[in-house]
Protein backbone atom coordinates (compact mmCIF):
# COMPACT_ATOMS: atom_id res chain seq x y z
CA UNK A 1 0.00 0.00 0.00
CA UNK A 2 2.98 2.93 0.44
CA UNK A 3 4.15 1.98 -2.51
CA UNK A 4 0.51 2.12 -4.56
CA UNK A 5 0.19 5.52 -2.32
CA UNK A 6 3.57 6.95 -3.76
CA UNK A 7 2.24 5.66 -7.27
CA UNK A 8 -0.26 7.22 -7.96
CA UNK A 9 0.89 10.52 -6.81
CA UNK A 10 4.46 9.86 -8.93
CA UNK A 11 2.52 10.17 -11.77
CA UNK A 12 2.67 13.78 -11.01
CA UNK A 13 5.90 14.62 -10.63
CA UNK A 14 8.26 16.92 -11.81
CA UNK A 15 9.71 14.10 -13.97
CA UNK A 16 6.94 13.27 -15.33
CA UNK A 17 5.64 17.20 -16.32
CA UNK A 18 7.00 17.53 -19.85
CA UNK A 19 6.07 13.96 -20.90
CA UNK A 20 2.29 14.72 -19.76
CA UNK A 21 2.59 17.91 -21.41
CA UNK A 22 3.87 16.68 -24.61
CA UNK A 23 1.39 13.70 -24.49
CA UNK A 24 -1.48 16.56 -24.09
CA UNK A 25 -0.71 17.95 -26.87
CA UNK A 26 -0.33 15.04 -29.23
CA UNK A 27 -3.72 13.33 -28.14
CA UNK A 28 -5.44 16.94 -29.20
CA UNK A 29 -3.40 17.36 -32.40
CA UNK A 30 -4.31 13.82 -33.38
CA UNK A 31 -7.94 14.46 -33.01
CA UNK A 32 -7.94 15.83 -36.68
CA UNK A 33 -7.24 12.68 -37.93
CA UNK A 34 -9.98 10.66 -35.85
CA UNK A 35 -11.96 10.17 -39.06
CA UNK A 36 -9.08 9.44 -41.88
CA UNK A 37 -7.09 6.20 -39.53
CA UNK A 38 -10.38 4.67 -38.94
CA UNK A 39 -11.86 4.70 -42.21
CA UNK A 40 -8.29 3.00 -43.05
CA UNK A 41 -7.93 0.47 -40.91
CA UNK A 42 -11.74 -0.78 -41.93
CA UNK A 43 -10.60 -0.67 -45.11
CA UNK A 44 -7.40 -2.18 -45.40
CA UNK A 45 -7.43 -4.18 -42.04
CA UNK A 46 -10.93 -5.10 -41.78
CA UNK A 47 -11.79 -8.03 -39.35
CA UNK A 48 -8.33 -7.86 -37.45
CA UNK A 49 -9.29 -5.83 -34.37
CA UNK A 50 -10.77 -9.19 -32.93
CA UNK A 51 -7.49 -10.13 -32.21
CA UNK A 52 -7.39 -7.62 -29.57
CA UNK A 53 -10.68 -7.50 -28.41
CA UNK A 54 -10.06 -9.54 -25.07
CA UNK A 55 -6.42 -8.12 -24.67
CA UNK A 56 -5.85 -5.27 -22.01
CA UNK A 57 -9.35 -5.25 -20.37
CA UNK A 58 -9.53 -5.64 -16.82
CA UNK A 59 -11.36 -9.82 -17.25
CA UNK A 60 -7.95 -10.40 -18.62
CA UNK A 61 -5.53 -8.25 -16.93
CA UNK A 62 -6.79 -8.60 -13.82
CA UNK A 63 -6.28 -12.25 -13.69
CA UNK A 64 -3.21 -12.44 -15.55
CA UNK A 65 -1.50 -9.98 -12.95
CA UNK A 66 -2.61 -11.81 -10.26
CA UNK A 67 -1.52 -15.18 -11.65
CA UNK A 68 2.05 -13.55 -11.99
CA UNK A 69 2.12 -11.78 -8.82
CA UNK A 70 1.73 -15.28 -7.24
CA UNK A 71 4.44 -16.98 -9.35
CA UNK A 72 6.93 -13.80 -8.64
CA UNK A 73 6.33 -14.30 -4.95
CA UNK A 74 7.00 -18.28 -4.71
CA UNK A 75 9.96 -17.69 -7.51
CA UNK A 76 13.86 -17.42 -6.23
CA UNK A 77 14.50 -14.94 -9.76
CA UNK A 78 14.37 -11.53 -8.03
CA UNK A 79 14.42 -9.58 -11.49
CA UNK A 80 11.06 -11.77 -12.42
CA UNK A 81 9.48 -11.24 -9.13
CA UNK A 82 10.34 -7.21 -9.50
CA UNK A 83 8.89 -7.18 -12.70
CA UNK A 84 5.52 -9.06 -11.53
CA UNK A 85 5.10 -6.59 -8.62
CA UNK A 86 5.59 -3.58 -11.28
CA UNK A 87 3.15 -5.17 -13.52
CA UNK A 88 0.28 -5.63 -10.46
CA UNK A 89 1.01 -2.15 -9.11
CA UNK A 90 1.13 -0.79 -13.19
CA UNK A 91 -2.33 -2.07 -13.57
CA UNK A 92 -4.51 -0.63 -10.71
CA UNK A 93 -2.49 2.76 -11.20
CA UNK A 94 -3.41 2.65 -14.74
CA UNK A 95 -7.36 1.49 -13.99
CA UNK A 96 -7.29 4.33 -11.37
CA UNK A 97 -6.69 7.10 -13.98
CA UNK A 98 -8.30 5.70 -16.64
CA UNK A 99 -11.02 5.76 -14.80
CA UNK A 100 -11.26 8.81 -13.52
CA UNK A 101 -10.32 10.66 -17.01
CA UNK A 102 -13.16 8.09 -19.08
CA UNK A 103 -15.63 9.50 -16.17
CA UNK A 104 -14.51 13.25 -16.26
CA UNK A 105 -14.43 13.69 -20.33
CA UNK A 106 -17.42 11.83 -20.98
CA UNK A 107 -16.69 11.03 -24.80
CA UNK A 108 -18.70 9.07 -26.87
CA UNK A 109 -17.42 5.68 -28.87
CA UNK A 110 -17.44 6.06 -32.21
CA UNK A 111 -20.02 2.68 -32.21
CA UNK A 112 -22.43 5.16 -30.11
CA UNK A 113 -22.69 2.36 -27.07
CA UNK A 114 -21.53 4.52 -24.64
CA UNK A 115 -19.68 7.91 -23.28
CA UNK A 116 -16.60 5.97 -21.98
CA UNK A 117 -14.37 6.27 -25.13
CA UNK A 118 -11.61 8.88 -23.86
CA UNK A 119 -9.06 7.27 -23.14
CA UNK A 120 -8.34 3.80 -24.45
CA UNK A 121 -8.28 1.53 -21.05
CA UNK A 122 -7.02 -1.15 -23.47
CA UNK A 123 -4.30 0.38 -24.58
CA UNK A 124 -3.44 2.60 -21.54
CA UNK A 125 -2.83 -1.19 -19.54
CA UNK A 126 -0.85 -2.73 -22.59
CA UNK A 127 1.59 0.07 -22.92
CA UNK A 128 2.13 0.26 -19.07
CA UNK A 129 3.06 -3.23 -18.98
CA UNK A 130 5.24 -2.92 -21.87
CA UNK A 131 6.92 0.14 -20.45
CA UNK A 132 7.47 -2.19 -17.25
CA UNK A 133 8.86 -5.22 -19.17
CA UNK A 134 10.98 -2.81 -21.10
CA UNK A 135 12.37 -1.99 -18.02
CA UNK A 136 13.82 -4.66 -16.39
CA UNK A 137 14.55 -7.04 -19.51
CA UNK A 138 15.39 -4.58 -22.45
CA UNK A 139 14.59 -4.53 -25.71
CA UNK A 140 14.41 -8.39 -26.19
CA UNK A 141 11.38 -8.15 -23.99
CA UNK A 142 10.09 -4.92 -24.94
CA UNK A 143 9.96 -4.55 -28.70
CA UNK A 144 7.32 -7.25 -28.71
CA UNK A 145 5.61 -6.27 -26.15
CA UNK A 146 5.48 -2.65 -27.85
CA UNK A 147 4.59 -4.06 -30.73
CA UNK A 148 1.90 -6.09 -29.41
CA UNK A 149 0.57 -2.62 -27.05
CA UNK A 150 0.10 -0.79 -30.73
CA UNK A 151 -1.89 -3.82 -32.76
CA UNK A 152 -3.96 -3.65 -29.37
CA UNK A 153 -4.21 0.10 -29.53
CA UNK A 154 -5.48 -0.03 -33.69
CA UNK A 155 -7.50 -3.16 -33.12
CA UNK A 156 -9.93 -0.88 -31.23
CA UNK A 157 -9.77 1.77 -33.83
CA UNK A 158 -10.79 -1.09 -36.14
CA UNK A 159 -13.98 -2.11 -34.00
CA UNK A 160 -14.97 0.99 -33.43
CA UNK A 161 -15.10 1.47 -30.38
CA UNK A 162 -12.43 3.99 -29.63
CA UNK A 163 -11.03 7.23 -31.90
CA UNK A 164 -7.28 7.52 -32.81
CA UNK A 165 -6.73 9.85 -30.21
CA UNK A 166 -8.18 7.96 -27.55
CA UNK A 167 -6.06 5.79 -28.61
CA UNK A 168 -3.01 8.03 -28.34
CA UNK A 169 -4.25 9.14 -24.90
CA UNK A 170 -4.35 5.72 -23.86
CA UNK A 171 -0.77 4.59 -25.02
CA UNK A 172 0.38 7.85 -23.39
CA UNK A 173 -1.00 7.28 -19.60
CA UNK A 174 0.53 3.93 -19.98
CA UNK A 175 3.85 5.42 -20.54
CA UNK A 176 3.84 7.33 -17.86
CA UNK A 177 2.40 5.44 -14.93
CA UNK A 178 4.66 2.39 -16.28
CA UNK A 179 8.10 4.90 -15.75
CA UNK A 180 6.43 5.85 -12.95
CA UNK A 181 5.96 2.61 -11.11
CA UNK A 182 9.62 1.41 -11.92
CA UNK A 183 11.03 4.60 -10.61
CA UNK A 184 8.77 5.06 -7.36
CA UNK A 185 9.30 0.79 -6.67
CA UNK A 186 12.73 0.78 -7.73
CA UNK A 187 13.57 3.90 -4.51
CA UNK A 188 13.34 2.24 -0.93
CA UNK A 189 10.36 3.30 1.39
CA UNK A 190 11.22 6.17 3.34
CA UNK A 191 10.89 5.52 7.12
CA UNK A 192 8.54 7.72 8.62
CA UNK A 193 10.13 10.01 11.24
CA UNK A 194 9.63 9.20 14.78
CA UNK A 195 9.69 10.96 18.62
CA UNK A 196 8.70 9.62 22.20
CA UNK A 197 9.34 10.94 25.59
CA UNK A 198 11.31 8.35 27.70
CA UNK A 199 12.09 8.30 31.50
CA UNK A 200 15.65 8.35 32.29
CA UNK A 201 17.05 7.76 35.53
CA UNK A 202 20.59 9.12 37.27
CA UNK A 203 22.72 6.19 36.86
CA UNK A 204 23.55 6.69 40.52
CA UNK A 205 20.32 7.01 41.64
CA UNK A 206 19.95 10.75 42.61
CA UNK A 207 17.28 11.59 40.36
CA UNK A 208 14.85 11.11 37.49
CA UNK A 209 14.18 12.86 34.54
CA UNK A 210 12.67 12.67 30.83
CA UNK A 211 14.50 12.23 27.59
CA UNK A 212 13.71 12.86 24.02
CA UNK A 213 13.95 9.87 21.71
CA UNK A 214 13.88 10.75 17.85
CA UNK A 215 14.05 8.33 15.25
CA UNK A 216 14.79 9.02 11.37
Amino acid sequence: MPNLGRNLVGVFSPENLRPLLADALVSASSTTCDGGAQRLLRSRANGFGHAGETAGTLSTVVPLGLGLLAVGQATADTRFRALTYDLAQSAIVTGIYKDVLKRSVGRVRPDGSNARSFPSGHTSNAFAWATVAQHHYGSRAGVPVYAAATLIGLSRIERDKHHLSDVVAGAALGLVVGRTVVREDGEPVRRERRWAIVPMADPNGAGVGAGVHVEF
